[in-house]
């Protein structure tokens, strides 16, 4: 057993010896070499990549210091997608052949798609110090200070590049990118058109210009190129909805909710879809689906700030106003550097009455974005409102002799905002929405006195005209708003619910007239300044 033990040992001992034992250095075969790298390079020209690389690798075996070999294989790698074995290859190349510009082109190429523009800038550099003045070399060079969003080199880049290929979309559209990081929209739609002309099936170039179009407000464009997008490219969740905010642009809302679900199911966890079709939902005023779509935005990223300032807008449309402050509390909270969250909530205290609250939200959401022009508008509202309740506070008690409180008329009871009252504070990317500056209509100088009988009939009515409305029966809402006006001249509300009816029904003079008196009786009445907005805008495309 001993003996057998010592045998094993020493057998183990002598493969160890061997492992560690240096082979004699295999002499290169540059015959062999070159005959199987010609081989590999009439694959690779055929587009049989796998079968390139392996007799690349064949060559590379009889000749190890094979630079071409390893700057061919390195290339076939990157272009299928295997980085890391491409830049070991294009790293062994440039060592064995420091001057080798192709080699310097390729890599660059390779770290502009790892996202390492600094060290892509450096090898484009050398590959140019090396004279390879290509055009790939420049338009490589390009995206990389893309990157580093250095624009203006990368357009002398890009213009080097055309200049000495002009047959090229893909430049023309790198470079349409690039002017529209500049807000040259004009010259970035005559690029991605130039690419069009050059590539008539560039879907991405429909697209890009698509998009552009409606940077300059040609939505109409726009939805023309989205057609021919979505055409070529029916899977893309961002070509559909795209499409779909262009048709809700040019007041298709019903097309345009079927193209955000058609976006929707192929990206299902995208909560910016479902906030957009949440938005088109909400111009449509189907305010139950509005809500379901953004509560569903909410769900897919709790994280969303913007998703919970959109929510809460349809929180208060619905009445349901804690759940919508709460909302504006959580957006504030997720993101206190949002102003779109301070001014929503302070919307929202303003017309619930709580003006000190609405003031200090206005007030910094001035100071996050000092030219919201919407919050400046409310701001002074609200301040003016504060103003009055101080100096209402302030006023001197009742003295004697004077009419005891039990004695006194009891005040009326308080508006609760109904639904289509409460502003609609919108998350949005870009400029603040804006709010048409309130003018008064002419009424009388003493309003006319309402006995509370009138007043509770007239209450009465108008809430049986919003259920008509609600149901779609305009004609028998207006006539009961019109019996509530008759009753009540002094309600704004009631003007406003009426002037709402005759928009549905598209009588926009009408509509317009109605708007006029509520505004007149309540000068800051936000939501009534807004619907006014939408009725002049589509009595003057209805005269055109």
């Amino acid at each position: 057993m001993a003996g057998g033990a010592a045998v094993k040992q020493m057998i183990t001992l002598f493969v160890v010896a061997a492992l560690f034992t240096p082979l004699p250095a295999q002499r290169p075969d540059f015959r062999k070499a070159e005959t199987v790298f010609a081989q590999a390079r009439k694959l690779e020209i055929a587009g049989k990549a796998a079968e390139a690389i392996a007799k690349f690798s064949e060559a590379i075996h009889f000749a190890p210091d094979f630079a071409a070999a390893y700057r061919h294989r390195g290339k076939l790698h990157a272009a299928a997608g295997n980085d890391k074995e491409a830049l070991r290859d294009l790293d062994v190349s440039l060592r064995l052949q420091p001057d080798d510009a192709e080699a310097y082109a390729a890599r660059g190429d390779l770290y502009v798609r790892l996202n390492e523009p600094d060290k892509a800038i450096k090898d484009f550099d050398a590959a140019l110090r090396f004279k390879r003045e290509r055009p790939e070399v420049f338009a490589g060079r390009a995206a990389a200070y893309g990157a580093l969003r250095q624009y203006r080199r990368a357009l002398d880049d890009y213009a080097r590049a055309i200049q000495l290929r002009l047959d090229r979309p893909e430049y023309y559209f790198a470079r349409g990118g690039i002017l529209v990081k500049l807000n040259q929209y004009r010259e970035a739609i005559d690029d991605y058109t130039r690419a069009i002309e050059y590539k008539p099936d560039y879907a991405d170039a429909y697209l890009e210009r698509g998009f552009t179009n409606g940077f300059v407000g040609e939505f109409e464009a726009a939805v023309k190129d989205f057609d021919v997008a979505v055409r070529m490219l029916p899977q893309s969740a961002r070509a559909h909805g795209l499409r779909a905010e262009a048709l809700r642009q040019v007041d298709q809302p019903e097309p345009a909710v079927e193209e955000y679900t058609k976006a929707i199911a192929l990206d299902p966890k995208n909560p910016d879809l479902f906030l957009a079709r949440g938005s088109t939902y909400m111009q449509m005023r189907k305010f139950e689906e509005s809500l379901a779509d953004r509560d569903q935005a909410v769900k897919i990223k709790p994280e969303y700030a913007e998703a919970y300032v959109a929510r809460g807008g349809s929180y208060h449309l619905l009445g349901q106003h804690d759940k919508g402050l709460a909302d504006r509390s959580e957006a504030i909270r997720l993101k206190p550097g949002l102003p779109e969250a301070w001014n929503a909530r302070g919307n929202a205290y303003y017309l619930l009455g709580n003006y000190a609250k609405s003031v200090s939200d206005l007030r910094e959401a001035i100071r996050l974005a000092p030219n919201y022009e919407e919050a400046k508008k409310v701001l002074s509202f609200a301040e003016k409102k504060l103003a009055e309740q101080v100096a209402a506070a302030s006023e001197p008690k009742q003295v004697a002799g004077a009419a005891s409180p039990a004695s006194a008329p009891a005040p009326p009871a308080p508006e609760t905002p109904k639904p289509e009252e409460v502003a609609k504070p919108e998350p949005v990317k870009a400029e603040p929405p804006k709010v048409e500056t309130p003018r008064a209509a002419p009424v009388p100088a003493k309003p006319p006195t309402v006995t509370k009988t009138q007043a509770a009939r007239a209450l009465v009515l108008e809430k049986e005209a919003r259920t008509l409305t609600e149901s779609g029966e305009l004609a028998k809402a207006i006539e009961a708003l019109g019996q509530s006006l008759e009753l009540n001249p002094n309600s704004a509300m009631a003007w406003n619910a009426r002037g709402y009816t005759y928009l549905r029904l598209k009588k926009y003079k009408e509509a317009i007239a109605d708007f006029d008196q509520a505004i007149a009786r309540r000068p800051d009445y936000a939501n009534a300044i807004h619907n006014r907005s939408v009725a002049r805008a589509a009595q003057l495309k209805k005269d055109r």
